[in-house]
């Protein structure tokens, strides 16, 4: 009976082992599958016409490699060309120098492609050069329906292609009035490029409807400062609707996503946007193009002409677009959930406890049970032994010898790893490169400055320091010329400030600094006299790279004031110091 009994318990204890194990197996599982056999290679080139840092790209990369992860009979390669025409989109030489380097590229490189994506669509130029470039290569091509320059009809480009549509503005000013029922100017952000002119009318379109209800305010006409002036002072019942603004009247160039997260800060009315690469800089959410969809139609189309099979052609507009909105953003203007659409996607919502927790809830209560079952199982064994006081007395000896020693082992090992927490922490909050603290430091270290002020009235000051034109460095002289700028500005900044003021590197070329004690004027002292230093460091013919300027801003903390409101007005002062000139110190306001 006895082996019977102890039998029953190990088949237990071994089942849900084996159950545990089973569950955390499956996605293993499906890895191993796809590397059982391996997979034939298949190269993509993939196409942008503009430079890296729109949205646009990103999402669609993503949509497009969706897709092809979803396939495991071949191996993807990529290989990404970004043309960058929206920099010098009127430049022959520009033009023609782009197509010799990526003739030249397909010519002489090892990495030969099977088929070609153009996400930006068919163009003059990509046309006239399309035999001299691909030859017979399948091309996948995605093209707008009516913003773009070219005349030409994508069908004579290419057989396989797609067409997104564009911005819906009509759909976007209903669900503005639907959610916000009592606006009555809706401000319509769109800057002076061909292609945001071809949107302009659309939008105006879109508004017929809508006039007798709303006032529309378009900006294509006005320059950069006239458009935040009329936002940030808009009247309360008013909303924004952000489509692009990448070029204003007087021809000033700007990253639509990039930009719109600054102007969303800046101005006190809700924004709506049109794109689905606007979703976490600022806006409520929209009726938005997501072209991330267009990416996975464009990777469905690619295998299916990988496969020789004759892909389907999507013409649909309606395809591509999403209700998407963020949750935070609809909290901060007290916009009904109730009112969204029902088909609507929320971003960015809180987790409860289970949803954020759960697995550490699983992993806790394993342990608890298989504790459980072995603690059972210890009584279970000391009570059978219980007329045997011998054999316990020299099991309890045995077990108190082992308890000690491992108790000395587990402190050994807490030092152990008390010690390298404390480095782990300190390697946390240093940034690799400079040597300087980094952002999480530097995050803790202000909030930590904010109670002291709040408590004593002790203020303090921060600056914000942007390397003028680095841009330029690393792409003339390459980014270990660039790294090497950043590393000798960041000694500078080190060397030249008290030895209680924190220096941090902020993000990219941008550092911040925290000055406790000091007041605007004084912040604004020392910041003239960091910039002189960096302006007077060595410039000489053997490093060049040493000629470099700072634009700083400076701005003081305040009563019932943020950290985050502290540093967007260090952000702005950073700003108008740049569009003034650059190399100079600004006050913020």
């Amino acid at each position: 009976m006895r082996k019977r009994s102890k039998s029953r318990y190990f088949l237990a204890f071994a089942g849900f082992i084996l159950m545990l194990f089973g569950i955390c197996s499956q996605d293993l599982s499906a890895v191993t599958d796809k590397t059982t056999f391996l997979a034939p290679n298949r190269n993509v080139l993939i196409i942008h016409l503009n430079s890296a840092e729109h949205g646009y790209q990103a999402l669609f990369n993503d949509g497009l490699r969706n897709a092809f992860d979803r396939d495991p009979r071949y191996n993807y390669s990529f290989s990404v060309e970004y043309l960058e025409m929206n920099k010098i989109p009127h430049d022959v030489v520009f033009l023609d120098k782009t197509v010799e380097l990526l003739a030249y590229k397909l010519k002489h490189s090892n990495w030969i492609p099977d088929i070609v994506v153009a996400s930006g669509g068919v163009s003059d130029w990509l046309l006239k050069y399309k035999k001299e470039l691909f030859g017979d290569l399948p091309i996948v091509a995605c093209a707008p329906t009516k913003a773009g320059k070219s005349n030409i009809p994508i069908d004579q480009f290419t057989d396989h292609y797609l067409l997104p549509g564009n911005d819906s503005f009509a759909d976007n000013y209903q669900l503005i009035l639907d959610l916000l029922p009592k606006t009555k100017n809706i401000y319509v952000v769109l800057g002076n490029s061909y292609e945001e002119q071809n949107l302009m009318r659309m939008a105006q379109e879109g508004a017929v409807h809508f006039e007798n209800r709303v006032n529309f305010i378009y900006t294509n006409r006005r320059s950069n400062a006239d458009m935040l002036s009329t936002l940030r002072n808009a009247p309360p019942d008013s909303a924004v609707l952000y489509s692009r603004w990448t070029t204003d009247i007087e021809g000033e160039s700007f990253i639509s996503t990039r930009y719109l997260e600054f102007m969303a800060s800046t101005i006190n009315i809700p924004v709506f946007g049109t794109q689905q690469q606007y979703m976490d800089n600022g806006i409520v959410g929209g009726y938005l193009h997501d072209i991330s969809l267009l990416g996975e139609d464009a990777g469905n189309m690619v295998r299916d002409l990988l496969d020789g099979v004759e892909p389907t052609i999507y013409t649909d507009s309606e395809r591509y677009h999403r209700y998407v909105f963020d949750q935070r953003v609809l909290e901060e203007w007290d916009i009904s959930f109730a009112n969204l659409p029902d088909d609507s996607i929320i971003l960015f919502a809180e987790e409860n406890f289970w949803q954020e927790h759960w697995k550490l809830i699983v992993v806790v209560a394993s342990i608890m049970i298989l504790q459980s079952i072995f603690i059972f199982t210890l009584v279970r064994n000391i009570r059978r032994r219980i007329k045997a006081e011998a054999e316990i007395m020299l099991l309890n000896e045995s077990l108190e010898e082992t308890v000690e020693k491992r108790t000395l082992e587990l402190r050994d090992a807490n030092a152990q790893l008390a010690e390298l927490n404390k480095t782990l922490d300190y390697t946390a909050r240093i940034d690799a490169l400079t040597g300087l603290y980094n952002r999480r430091h530097m995050d803790e270290r202000l909030h930590e400055e904010l109670e002291v002020f709040k408590r004593l009235d002790e203020e303090f000051s921060v600056m914000i320091v942007d390397i003028d034109d680095f841009k330029i460095v690393n792409d003339t002289h390459g980014h270990e010329v660039g790294d090497k700028v950043l590393k000798i500005l960041a000694e500078s900044l080190r060397i030249n400030v008290r030895e209680y003021d924190i220096v941090s590197r902020w993000g990219g070329e941008e550092f911040l600094l925290l000055l406790p004690g000091l007041n605007e004027a004084d912040a604004y002292a020392r910041a003239e006299k960091l910039r002189t230093r960096v302006q007077e460091l060595a410039c000489t013919n053997e490093e060049p790279i040493l000629c470099v300027t700072v634009t700083i801003g400076v701005a003081t903390i305040r009563k019932n004031e943020s950290i985050s409101q502290l540093i967007n007005r260090a952000d702005i002062a950073l700003y108008q110091g740049k569009y003034s000139g650059k190399n100079r110190s600004v006050l913020a306001k």
